[in-house]
């Protein structure tokens, strides 16, 4: 098909050539009456050329499509020509862009997605303040209170368990309704889970089962629901659900990090700073373990180290709760 355009094209040029070498001829009507039968001629063949080369769904009527391009190519014979060169030395050459498909996002995720804003509600003031301010308006109290418990971090968790023994009866009744809410969510999928591992027989679920386990179990400790006296029962379990679960997913990252946190809160660097090493090994992203590595070396006074982790990764500054410890660490440290 490809030389049937070339040749059709090369006598359609050959042909006007001729049409514009007739025009010299002394007898001037049979130099124009020579001149568009020759043109006509190549404006037939240049425009079956062009035909052959255009997309199928441009060529459909067939007879009127051609008739069409013949007309054009008669009316401007020099713009054809360069045109159809242009499709056949670069256009034709062009490869068909590959286009790879694309994962569609599920629209429920992006807007359920938790975008941390950090932002002022109590204008310069620290919420603590109002919190444990006993002499201002219960009022605001509760609604300080109430800010405390949207929050589930450490922190706030602390300041609604010292509600517990504020004077204002207001005060004690929702810090221990909040506190009791917050344990019992995490019992209620403790005990859901447990009910799992007993009627489970597979198993590959059953670690599964003994990874969300520890992770519960962990979200005790992390948020500080537990007392004193409590935490060595937790940790027990916490270990426990994660070893049994790494017999048969020895190479998942999480459990990594959960033993490397719990490593970390007893103290034990060592342990700690193995598990995270794993945890990265096996495929944890470094966002998620640095800034426990970097707690490590602070503990161990190695804080040079620190430093370089917080400058060779200044992305880490992106966390809103990161970016002042790491614009800190940033700085001159004398060591």
């Amino acid at each position: 098909m490809l030389a049937t355009e070339y040749k059709a094209a090369s006598v359609s040029l050959l042909l006007e050539i001729g049409a514009l070498s007739a025009l010299t001829h002394e007898n001037q009507i049979a130099a124009l009456i020579l001149f568009f039968v020759l043109h006509i001629l190549a404006s037939a063949l240049i425009g079956f050329a062009i035909w052959l080369v255009i997309p199928k769904k441009y060529k459909n009527p067939k007879l009127l499509s051609y008739m069409l391009i013949a007309l054009i190519c008669f009316i401007v014979p020099l713009l054809s020509i360069i045109g159809f060169l242009v499709y056949a030395v670069i256009l034709r050459r062009i490869k068909e862009s590959i286009y790879l498909p694309v994962k569609k996002a599920d629209f429920s995720e992006i807007i359920l997605e938790k975008i941390v804003l950090n932002k002022r509600t109590y204008g310069e003031s620290s919420l603590k303040v109002f919190a444990m301010k006993k002499d201002l308006a219960t009022e605001l109290r509760l609604k300080a209170f109430l800010l405390l418990t949207e929050l589930k971090t450490p922190k706030s968790i602390e300041l609604i368990k010292m509600g517990l023994k504020d004077p204002n009866d207001e005060i004690r009744l929702l810090s221990f309704s909040v506190i009791n809410r917050l344990e019992k969510e995490i019992n209620d999928k403790i005990h859901q889970e447990l009910l799992l591992l007993q009627k489970c027989e597979d198993p590959k679920e059953r670690a599964l089962i003994h990874k969300e386990l520890s992770r519960l179990y962990w979200e005790y400790i992390y948020i500080g629901l537990a007392d004193e006296e409590y935490q060595k029962y937790i940790f027990e379990q916490i270990e426990q659900n994660a070893l049994k679960a790494l017999e048969k997913l020895p190479t998942d990252p999480y459990l990594y990090i959960t033993m490397g946190k719990l490593s970390l809160r007893q103290k034990d660097t060592q342990s700690a700073m193995e598990y995270f090493q794993k945890a990265v090994k096996y495929g944890a992203a470094e966002y998620k373990t640095l800034p426990f590595l970097a707690e490590i070396l602070y503990q161990r006074g190695e804080y040079a180290r620190v430093r370089d982790i917080f400058i060779k990764n200044r992305y880490l500054k992106l966390d809103p709760f990161l970016y002042p410890i790491a614009t800190l660490w940033e700085g001159d440290v004398n060591v």
